[in-house]
């Protein structure tokens, strides 16, 4: 037998009751829900006055015209526009409790990735898997709590480009060494699997410099390609920014703004990882992202503490 209840409100209060409870499916599941009133003013200022923007909105308007088309350029390397690569670069900046505004730059924009190999490890490898199709999970419009299964088709084709920002401080330990970010493209020829890698060594450097490479053909017929990051027979630290890997007229690179490469799974990318995944990682080594000019602030450049280098202090 089915069961019916109601709630009686009293007539003093059912003005407030409609203003923040909703009858929602009174035909099926029948429950009440709270209203997604707007904010009231108080609540508003309440709000600007715990929030970084309205000061960070105030130094943008009285940025000169020169500087704005500076950050808008800054911008475009990853897809942003020059305001909002400012708000996230200058509201980091504050969190960190630094003091000057950045210089804005087509190489690295907040924060980068970085690699730290220390004694007694050598080695590091990540990677990217890049199938033709995979599943990911996406919140459906205009739900609460709702999401659905996307299948995503990356199907190669040529010029495939891939690119890094990148700044590095490693040391050979060995005859026989390397550092280097680079793509595994898998093709099928008579019956073979065929591998042609295309790769960006990696050069020491005290300053940040941005390499571009381009494959415009392979034997036969493309199926797949895998983007790794590779330290071999070396230690100290990568720093890396702006990763690209860009075919058929789209950056295909997972977290290619490097905000938080030491992610390994999430639910929306249960196929493949949503950043990258460790193939090959020692106990005294990490990967992890960080503000790019972070340590420069206090004159000892921009290596931590515990790595017992410092640098000379240039961003």
């Amino acid at each position: 037998m089915v069961k019916i209840g109601a709630t009686l409100i009293p007539p003093e209060l059912l003005e407030k009751y409609r203003k923040v409870v909703n009858a929602n499916d009174r035909y099926w599941n029948s429950r009440a829900t709270k209203k997604n009133a707007l904010l009231s003013r108080p609540r508003l200022l309440k709000l600007a006055q715990r929030s970084l923007l309205p000061m960070i909105k105030d130094e943008w308007n009285a940025m000169s015209t020169e500087d704005k088309a500076l950050w808008a350029l800054s911008g475009q390397s990853n897809g942003m526009t020059g305001y909002n690569s400012y708000v996230q670069d200058k509201a980091m900046r504050i969190n960190y409790g630094l003091i000057n505004d950045a210089e804005p730059s087509i190489i690295k924009q907040g924060k980068v990735g970085k690699i730290i190999i220390l004694d007694p490890d050598t080695q590091i490898q990540l990677m990217q898997a890049h199938p033709v199709a995979y599943w990911i999970v996406r919140k459906k419009s205009g739900t609460k709590s709702q999401y659905e299964k996307i299948q995503l088709t990356e199907i190669l084709t040529l010029p495939f480009e891939i690119a890094i920002s990148y700044k590095s401080s490693l040391i050979p330990t060995s005859a026989e060494y390397s550092a280097q970010y680079y793509a595994i493209v898998r093709s099928e020829y008579q019956g073979r699997t065929i591998e042609t890698k295309l790769s960006i060594p990696f050069i020491n450097d005290t300053v940040w410099r941005r390499t571009t490479k381009e494959l415009g053909s392979v034997r036969g017929n493309i199926r797949s390609y895998t983007l790794f990051l590779e330290v071999i027979n070396m230690q100290g630290t990568l720093r890396f920014d702006n990763l690209r890997a860009e075919h058929t007229g789209q950056n295909w690179a997972r977290d290619k703004r490097c905000n938080k490469i030491e992610t390994t799974f999430t639910r929306q990318y249960y196929n493949v990882p949503k950043h990258w995944e460790p193939v090959i990682i020692g106990d005294n080594s990490d990967y992890y992202s960080e503000y790019h000019t972070f340590f420069n602030e206090y004159g000892y450049g921009d290596h931590l503490y515990a790595e017992g280098l410092y640098g000379d202090g240039t961003s």
